[in-house]
């Protein structure tokens, strides 16, 4: 396949058009099938582009996506742009075969063409302009679909692009971009854009020995920062939709037209399941096995750890695009099951969590440092506690910064630096003597320059005067004793 881009600009200056044309590779055999068809969008597929670019004999498939006969000739997409607002940042295009079944495409993801310039200006463009989408079918699925796609734009901006995504992505995990937007999407698709972003993510903190970073060290926190904020997608996908099914049939609950015991909450979550779901199950799910375990019918209990362990209202659950107006009935024998599901969930929905990363990157891990992590997780309200994760920490960085590393083992290491600030934002500092307090901004900044001089040079010059000041104080604290 032969792909080429054009652009040319009026000698005002003011109107360019970019051309980008796709063809069959001249002197390939066999040719391509006559059916072959060119399936393209812009912007991550979060948009429809403007009919007016497209080639003769498209057509609409889905919500945002054209399908354009590829022909013996090839196609041609043209986007105009004028008045300063520059063009999408990307065409994105596969080859599909309808008569054949067949999809292909550039190793599991779609082919890029960039169209514009990166700049601060155009990606903040796309992000308002699909989050401001008119049709208002607009969800959390489509904005991680499109984050990942606009990645390659905000890297190649270095941190002002990276803080765009960032603040993008925060904003969204506050809730204050809305999760449902009338859109309907499986479990196992949702599990794939969520891996695909976490890893395109994570692949920014990465390395490789004895090379420059392609990112700075703010930029690389801020992709950090990012991940933080990221489910890890993958997992069992589909079993999120099958596992419901399964659980409502084995234990005879009604389900769609199936007869069976009248539980409406489990009916209306589970349709949720199977077309909406977010990380906002694995907070419903532990919910409900609080109020099975714990509430002998009470449904304060659900409402309560609802809000504790995701911020969620009994509001938000009535608005979701399917929304679950009811609380769940109390049936305690469904715990076992509900614990098993509650793992799906997460294998899929759980981000930087401590216990899941941990069982997610243990395959990743050496023998010695994953024994060092599980001592550490058996341990972690001993006092030494605090000082074993920057030792963790210190060795893991290998691990997560090396180049193909997996997401899986950098949500580790932000979960171990997240156990880090809770335990010491519960330490009573005013009780600490001077020589605790000293030991403890030590610790804090080896913590905080895991990284290296490439990360934070002036927190490696704070950290080496502080080693001083320690050195002094020791010192001092040996000539008294002696005395």
């Amino acid at each position: 396949m032969k792909v080429t881009r054009l652009r040319t600009k009026e000698a005002s200056g003011v109107k360019t058009t970019t051309t980008v044309s796709i063809s069959p590779t001249p002197g390939a055999a066999p040719p391509p099938p006559a059916s072959l068809l060119v399936h393209w969008g812009s912007d991550g597929f979060a948009v429809l582009p403007a009919k007016g670019c497209w080639p003769p004999g498209s057509k609409q498939a889905g919500e945002a996506a054209v399908q354009t006969p590829l022909g013996p000739d090839g196609i041609s997409v043209v986007f105009e742009s004028d008045g300063g607002v520059p063009p999408p940042p990307s065409l994105l295009f596969v080859l599909h075969d309808p008569e054949a079944g067949t999809w292909a495409n550039d190793q599991g993801r779609d082919f890029r063409v960039p169209l514009s310039e990166p700049s601060t200006e155009g990606l903040l463009s796309r992000v308002l302009g699909a989050e401001g989408n008119p049709s208002g079918t607009w969800s959390l699925f489509n904005r991680f679909a499109l984050a990942a796609d606009l990645l390659p734009e905000a890297e190649a901006m270095g941190s002002a692009g990276i803080a765009v995504i960032l603040t993008w992505l925060r904003l969204s995990s506050i809730r204050v971009l809305p999760w449902y937007g009338g859109t309907c999407y499986q479990s196992k698709d949702a599990a794939h854009i969520q891996q695909r972003l976490a890893e395109r993510v994570a692949a920014l903190l990465q390395e490789e020995e004895g090379k420059p970073s392609p990112l700075d060290g703010e930029a690389r926190s801020l992709a950090r920062a990012a991940l933080a904020l990221l489910p890890r997608g993958g997992g069992g996908g589909d079993d999120i939709r099958m596992g419901i099914l399964h659980i409502m049939r084995d234990h005879g609950i009604r389900e769609g037209h199936r007869p069976g015991i009248d539980e409406p909450f489990l009916e209306a979550w589970h349709q949720k399941l199977h077309t909406n779901t977010t990380p906002e199950d694995v907070s419903i799910c532990e919910a409900y096995l609080a109020f099975l375990r714990e509430s002998g019918g009470d449904e304060s209990v659900f409402w309560r750890v609802l809000w504790d362990a995701g911020r969620v209202t009994r509001e938000d659950l009535a608005t979701m695009d399917h929304p679950i107006r009811c609380a769940p009935k109390f049936m305690p024998h469904l715990i076992p099951a509900f614990e098993h599901y509650l793992w799906v969930l997460k294998t899929t929905h759980a981000g930087a969590d401590l216990d899941t990363s941990f069982a997610m990157a243990r395959g990743e891990l050496d023998g010695a440092l994953a024994w060092s992590v599980e001592d550490l997780l058996g341990h972690r309200g001993e006092w030494w506690a605090p000082g074993k994760v920057v030792e963790v920490r210190e060795a893991l960085r290998g691990a997560w910064a090396r180049p193909g590393a997996s997401r899986d083992v950098a949500m580790l290491d932000i979960a171990l630096d997240g156990f880090l600030r809770l335990s010491v934002e519960r330490m009573d500092w005013s009780a600490m003597s001077g020589d605790d307090l000293c030991s403890l901004t030590l610790l804090l900044l080896r913590n905080a320059t895991i990284g290296g001089a490439s990360d934070s040079e002036d927190l490696l010059q704070c950290r080496g005067l502080w080693e001083r000041v320690a050195e002094g104080a020791k010192a001092s604290s040996s000539e008294n004793d002696g005395s």
